[in-house]
């Protein structure tokens, strides 16, 4: 038989871990922590000072104004919705090579330098076209006119292609 000790009437019994954890508003494992660091299991009240000198509540000292706290909120949706946007940027880029929507940068480069070519050789025979066109006494210096011309858009079409082309 077990015989448990019968407690007098005149006796006060401790409030149990589930009532301090009510009384606080936290768990029970936090009041099982608060315990173990020293708190009073006597009444609520002593425990209720305890928890006042003894366990920091609130924010820390790096948001003590409403202000930081929400700047600090905003900076943190911030970079969530900045998470959320280079993971749709991601998402559509894969969707894009899947759906094949997507030229790869070789193939745009040779389709430029054969466009280029193409236009570079036209350009060239200008000169010699317009001057065939022209009476024989003008035909020289009609040549070198167009010729010089197409030799300064081209090379200014060059030089604005190897600026706006970034390097690798």
């Amino acid at each position: 038989m077990t015989y448990v000790q019968k407690r007098c009437s005149h006796e006060k019994i401790s409030p149990t871990i589930a009532q301090f954890a009510e009384a606080f508003g936290v768990s029970d494992t936090t009041v099982n922590n608060y315990i173990k660091r020293g708190m009073s299991r006597d009444s609520i009240e002593s425990a209720i000072a305890w928890r006042a000198a003894n366990v920091k509540s609130g924010p820390g000292p790096e948001a003590e104004t409403d202000e930081e706290v929400a700047a600090i909120a905003v900076k943190m949706r911030q970079a969530e919705l900045a998470d959320k946007l280079e993971s749709a940027r991601t998402r559509k880029l894969k969707n894009d090579i899947l759906e094949e929507r997507l030229i790869e940068k070789k193939e745009v480069e040779r389709d430029i330098a054969i466009a280029i070519s193409r236009m570079t050789n036209k350009l060239n025979a200008l000169g010699t076209r317009c001057a065939n066109l022209c009476p024989s006494e003008l035909k020289p210096a009609i040549k070198e006119a167009v010729e010089n011309t197409t030799r300064v858009i081209l090379k200014e079409m060059i030089d604005d292609l190897q600026e706006r082309t970034p390097d690798e």
